[in-house]
Parts: structure tokens; C-alpha cells; sequence
């Protein structure tokens, strides 16, 4: 926009990819447990904050609200999701799960994050560090 010329996909990609999926996150997932029975989800994730092991858990009515809690309580994040959407690129065994979500914060400020991985929970995850991320920023 800024050029007024066309922006080429590869630099649009290098963009994307550098705003929502850097190499060295300063929150990444490592791993996680979750239980669910008929009323509620509880999760335990291991994290990275900034280079240091950190380790929430929290309840919720699913995956993704269970780590918002865990999120809020663990690293005293302000942050609810508003929108989700998820697809694969590839097909079969090779596929990749890329989940989208769109998050308000405390002071109504919305941000996104995304997140790759094969497993979909997994990916879902990864895009709500993303968003917790950029509202550490």
C-alpha cells in the first residue's frame, strides 16, 4: 500500500509469516494434557515464557476456553476469544492444521493469531500463544 505497486505472494507470505508465526516466539507451546468428561475440559500446558519452563492448567467448556483460563490465571493475561476458524493444508498423513483466532483483550483491543501444527488442538493452541503474544507486545 505504502509502495502503490503490487505486492508479490512471497512478500505478502514473508509478512504473514513474520507477524504470526516468527521463529523464536517469546511464548511457545511444549506440550499439554487435557481431560474432558461430559460438562468440562481441564488442560495442563507446558509453556516457554521468554526462555523460562512455565506450566498452567485450567477448566473450561472446551480446549481452547480451558487454556484461556489457564492463561489468564497462569500469566495474568487478559484475553477472551471471539472468532475461530481452522483448515489443512495438505492432504492425508501429510496434512497441517492452520487455526485463525480473533481475541479482545481487557480494554476491548482485538487481536489474531495463528497457529500450525498436524494435530488441530494442538494448532488451535499455538494460535491463541500467538494472540497472547501480541498482546504482551
Amino acid at each position: 500500500e505504502d509502495t502503490g505497486t503490487e505486492i508479490s505472494p512471497a512478500i505478502m507470505w514473508d509478512t504473514f509469516e513474520r507477524e504470526y508465526l516468527p521463529p523464536d516466539p517469546s511464548l511457545s507451546l511444549r506440550g499439554h494434557e487435557m481431560r474432558t468428561d461430559e460438562e468440562q475440559t481441564t488442560i495442563t500446558a507446558q509453556l516457554m515464557v521468554d526462555g523460562e519452563p512455565v506450566t498452567i492448567s485450567g477448566t473450561g467448556n472446551g480446549p481452547i476456553d480451558a487454556f484461556v483460563t489457564a492463561l489468564r490465571s497462569g500469566l495474568n493475561v487478559s484475553l477472551d476469544v471471539t472468532d475461530y476458524a481452522e483448515h489443512a493444508t495438505g492432504e492425508g498423513a501429510d496434512a497441517t492444521a492452520v487455526a485463525y483466532v480473533e481475541t479482545v483483550d481487557g480494554q476491548g483491543t482485538k487481536r489474531w493469531g495463528v497457529g500450525t501444527h498436524p494435530n488441530t488442538v494442538t494448532a488451535s493452541l499455538r494460535a491463541v500463544l500467538s494472540a497472547v503474544a501480541r498482546v504482551r507486545d
